[in-house]
């Protein structure tokens, strides 16, 4: 009886504590619609999207989406400059720390490359 009691136990607190198991990795695609219409809102000034013309606010704002609720996203900084990914776009990573877990974040412009286009999560990796 002991037995099964430490091991429920056990199955509770390794169901409950991790938080990569609460959080979405890997890599995150988008509409094009959906994407231009940001860029308009954005060019538009519009106080709701302007913080996608921010790669670092992308990532601290927009990580709520993948699972990283309940507990503050802190550290967010970006340490790679601007440069251009596999895909030719421009791209630029910033790791965060969720939970005690550190989290590499790879963000991507699409639509308007350069100042003034808006910055999106395209993946997201444990480290």
């Amino acid at each position: 009886m002991r037995r099964c009691i430490a091991a429920l136990a056990l199955v509770l607190l390794a169901g409950s504590s991790p938080a990569s198991a609460q959080v979405r990795t890997g890599g995150i695609s988008y509409s094009i619609p959906w994407l231009h219409y940001v860029q308009a809102q954005a060019d538009r000034y519009n106080p709701r999207y302007r913080y996608y013309l921010n790669p670092v606010a992308v990532a601290r704002h927009d990580l709520s989406r993948y699972g990283f609720t309940g507990a503050p996203i802190r550290g967010a900084t970006q340490v790679r400059p601007i440069h251009h990914g596999e895909d030719g776009q421009p791209e630029t990573d910033v790791v965060v720390s969720y939970r005690g877990h550190h989290y590499w974040i790879v963000l991507n412009q699409f639509i308007r490359l350069g100042p003034g286009g808006i910055w999106v999560i395209i993946t997201i990796t444990p480290m």
